[in-house]
């Protein structure tokens, strides 16, 4: 193994589409044995994790006073998600705060305009980690 490769595979630069790419070997950002457990974290920290991606934040977030830069919370889910089981529980846990703030409007407000619902989707604009070497909230990729 040259050192040039070392290097990449740390530092997250190596390409996941590489048919060589094995995400239980890849130690670049998130260690295979640590994965669940900050995804366990991340889904703990749901509404959290929903505003700071969802709205430019100049402060803590309103739910635990957290305060982390929007990137560097997106290279962790991404490194995160790189197992399947983390992927769920994240998706799972942001699937809960969005089913939680839609629960809070009437039936009717889906079934015709609502300033309300559409000031509310406007703002709390959240993409989902998407499965693989990229995350739609960035472009940091594998």
């Amino acid at each position: 193994m040259t050192h040039g490769t070392v290097v990449d595979q740390y530092t997250g630069r190596g390409s996941c589409d590489d048919a060589t790419y094995d995400p239980n070997k890849d130690q670049s950002a998130v260690p295979v044995s640590m994965r669940l457990p900050m995804a366990d974290m991340i889904a703990d920290y749901g509404s959290d994790v929903h505003q700071i991606l969802g709205k430019k934040m100049d402060g803590p977030t309103d739910f635990n006073q957290i305060e982390i830069d929007r990137g560097d919370l997106t290279r962790i889910i991404r490194a995160t998600a790189e197992d399947p089981h983390a992927y769920k529980i994240i998706h799972a846990s942001q699937s809960v705060v969005t089913a939680e703030g839609l629960d809070r409007f009437p039936a009717d407000s889906f079934r015709k305009e609502d300033p309300e619902l559409r000031a509310w989707a406007k703002r709390r604009r959240t993409p989902t980690p998407t499965k693989g070497c990229s995350i739609t909230t960035s472009s940091a990729a594998c």
